[in-house]
């Protein structure tokens, strides 16, 4: 009985309990408002939940694509619109009884409203997408599986392309614009102004004997450009000084110094000054002993500080250089270019300053439009002039290894020179006044007649560069001398000379800062030029040669053979059209483009050359005259200059002071007339494209609107499915509660009434 009690009140605890759990689970439905899922039913609502979000990025996706086919689709219908208008204006300008100035009026237009379709083109753009500027279209995912069925392609229609052919069009013919300049010149010379000048050191002279002094010259030597002067206090004094032309060592200035004080000798180093003294010498390496007898003060000498530099300040006009205008420095010229754009302002000062100081420090050219830089650099070759002179029969005369012998009739000063010339031009050359013997020593090549002279050679040596040996010289093989029946052979002295741009191997001036060379810009039309060696404003050995050249223009005409209002492309002449320059016309004989104009005018006014290939020249001058004539006044008046971009600059030759600018005309009717027949048929076949543009994109919009509906109707029936499972339903939630309540109710009454029956019985067996 008692086990039969427990179950029972077991049973009853385990029902009070379900329904409490039951209370509390839908009170905690009612109170979240969402339903208590099982873990089937979790996953369930996870994935349909993800579904749903990718189907709401589709509907966005699509949405978008829509509104970027809406303004696209806007865009073409304008394009479309002003297309019609372009193919109208062509029609227009196509006929032949429309002047010139109507046309390019029409033309004008044209090109706005093709400005016009442009910015429709740029301004179709929606979040960065734009149909009418692309090749590629716009690719729209229109799935949530990730295959390529989940992706729809939207066609694109480059309008760009469109635009760009559109710029090319013209339906007027080439127009020429003209503009007159005073063109500026380099009339004023260049100066210079030496502001600081090489520096001299003493030289090393031992004079403990005055009667003896001992020079000690450098033992670095002198480089070209230096010089070394000798002062020795015999009574009367006497100074000689050596300019050195090429480097010499110390003992090769020894040498030269005691070959020229003893007799008088000169050296092909250098050029010596001050008279000879006959004085006795000898010289130890570099070292060199005076005999000077009576000297009662010692010797002295003084040098070329080597570590010592020199500026010279160079002063530019302060007008601007015109186009062709040049300045050149040692080996350095600068030829002034065009300037930017086509005014014919010229080079100004400061940029010519600005444009030598950048090539001479860094080697560096300037840009074209300001000019150019060009260095010359000369071998340098040594030439030795011989004097020759009259022959009687017997008699000889020899030179570089030749010797000729006088014949029966002798020979003169004059015919000699000449046979020599001969010669050494060609080995096997003979002589009617005379035999040869011997052969040209090798080492010495050509030979010319010295300064003009008819008795003279200048031989010059084969070799270039560096110090050459006198092959001239008394007792070499090739010694020059003449030889008198019956008497002893007689030196004949030669002059020996360096000739060459860089004939001193010290100051020249290159780009990149060589040879010690740099340049500053000290002012608006001031630079200067620091040097190692001395500066001069001549030729002069080791100096830089400073020389200024003009091209005297007074007044330049630029005329620009094109279409301003030609957005691209080209506008050429068409055959039959004309371009006529103060009475000089060129009629077009097949299509000719600007520059092939602009050629042919060029080379008429330069050379006189008529003949080309695209078509002919003709005097068409209201006062009549030859073709012929009319060229002679460009050629003699003129000089034509391609400035680049189609521009042709016409300047004044010098002594032509006339500022009146060229009267220029052109009849290009029949390019016009092509041009606007051309147009239209482009036209006609763009609207073409524009209108299938239209039906692509209508179709595409509807695709869209399609694809739209069905991704948004996917995704509310899933929404639904989701609720459906995930949402509670609160009226069923509170009639449910309230059955528990009660059964709460009904549990509790019995489990009071059980314990109160088994409280009695329990007493009953007691």
């Amino acid at each position: 009985m008692s086990n039969t009690i427990t179950s029972l009140a077991s049973t009853l605890t385990q029902s009070v309990n379900e329904v409490q759990k039951g209370i509390v689970e839908t009170q905690n439905q009612l109170a979240s408002g969402n339903a208590t899922l099982n873990a089937a039913e979790t996953g369930v609502v996870s994935r349909m939940t993800a579904q749903v979000a990718g189907y709401g990025s589709v509907t966005k996706n699509l949405t978008d694509a829509g509104s970027a086919i809406d303004v696209a689709q806007s865009a073409l219908t304008s394009i479309s619109t002003i297309m019609s208008q372009l193919k109208g204006l062509a029609t227009q300008a196509s006929s032949a009884g429309f002047a010139s100035t109507d046309r390019d009026s029409l033309n004008l237009t044209f090109q706005n409203l093709t400005n016009q379709i442009q910015q429709l083109v740029t301004s179709a753009s929606v979040n960065g997408a734009n149909l009418l500027n692309t090749d590629f279209g716009l690719q729209v995912t229109t799935g949530i599986d990730g295959t390529p069925d989940s992706q729809t392609q939207i066609n694109a229609t480059n309008v760009g392309d469109l635009v760009t052919s559109l710029k090319q069009l013209l339906i007027t013919g080439m127009q020429i614009t003209d503009q007159t300049f005073a063109a500026t010149n380099l009339t004023t010379p260049v100066s210079t102004i030496i502001g600081s000048e090489i520096g001299t050191i003493d030289g090393t002279v031992d004079s403990t004997d005055p009667e003896a002094p001992v020079v000690t010259f450098p033992a670095a030597g002198l480089k070209a450009g230096d010089s070394y002067s000798i002062t020795i206090n015999t009574n009367p004094s006497a100074t000689i000084t050596l300019t050195v032309t090429s480097d010499m060592s110390a003992s090769e200035l020894a040498n030269a110094f005691a070959n020229y004080i003893t007799d008088g000798t000169g050296t092909t180093y250098g050029t010596f000054t001050g008279d000879s003294t006959g004085a006795d010498t000898t010289v130890d390496g570099g070292a060199l002993t005076i005999t000077a007898t009576g000297a009662l003060t010692a010797s002295t000498a003084i040098y070329t500080d080597p570590l010592s530099s020199q500026t010279q300040t160079i002063t530019l006009p302060t007008n601007s250089m015109a186009q062709g205008n040049s300045l050149t420095i040692g080996n350095l010229t600068f030829t002034a270019g065009p300037g930017p754009g086509t005014t014919a302002a010229g080079i100004s000062p400061s940029a010519v300053s600005k444009a030598f100081a950048n090539y001479i420090n860094n080697g560096v050219q300037p840009d074209p439009s300001i000019g150019t830089f060009t260095t010359t650099t000369t071998a340098v070759t040594q030439v030795q002039t011989i004097t020759f002179r009259d022959l009687a029969s017997g008699d000889s005369f020899s030179a570089g290894g030749l010797t000729f012998l006088a014949g029966s009739g002798g020979v003169t000063a004059a015919q000699l020179s000449t046979a020599f010339l001969a010669k050494i031009g060609n080995s096997a050359s003979l002589s009617q006044y005379g035999t040869w013997s011997g052969s040209k020593v090798g080492g010495l090549g050509t030979a010319v007649s010295a300064g003009g002279s008819t008795t003279s050679i200048a031989w010059s040596y084969s070799a270039a560069g560096g110090q050459l040996t006198n092959l001239l010289a008394t007792g070499q093989s090739g010694a020059a001398s003449y030889t008198l029946s019956g008497q002893s052979a007689v030196a004949v002295p030669s002059t020996i000379t360096k000739i060459g741009m860089n004939a001193n191997t010290g100051t020249k001036i290159t780009g990149g800062s060589a040879y010690g060379v740099s340049a500053t810009v000290t002012s608006s039309n001031t630079f200067s030029l620091t040097t190692i060696d001395p500066l001069t404003t001549g030729s002069a050995p080791g100096g830089i040669a400073l020389l200024s050249q003009n091209s005297n223009t007074t007044t330049r005409n630029t005329l620009t053979f094109t279409n301003t209002n030609l957005l691209a492309g080209t506008a050429n002449l068409f055959p039959g059209d004309s371009v006529t320059i103060n009475g000089l016309t060129f009629t077009a004989s097949q299509t000719t483009t600007p520059q092939q104009v602009l050629d042919a005018f060029k080379n008429v006014i330069n050379s006189g050359d008529t003949g080309n290939l695209f078509g002919t020249f003709a005097n068409t001058d209201v006062g009549g005259g030859s073709l012929t004539g009319k060229v002679s006044e460009f050629t003699n008046y003129f000089t034509a200059i391609d400035l680049g971009n189609n521009v042709l600059a016409i300047d004044n030759k010098p002594g032509n002071t006339s500022t009146t600018p060229p009267t220029i005309a052109w009849n290009t009717q029949n390019a016009a007339i092509a041009n606007a027949n051309k147009a239209t048929q482009v036209i006609t076949g763009q609207i073409d494209t524009v209108s299938t543009a239209q039906a692509s994109l209508a179709a595409a919009t509807a695709g869209i609107q399609a694809q739209l509906k069905n991704a948004t109707n996917i995704k509310n029936g899933m929404q639904k499915t989701i609720d459906a499972i995930a949402n509670i339903d609160p009226t069923a939630l509170q009639a449910n509660l309230q059955q528990l309540n009660t059964q709460q109710s009904v549990d509790y009454y019995l489990v009071s009434q059980m314990n109160t029956a088994a409280a009695a019985i329990l007493s009953i067996f007691r």
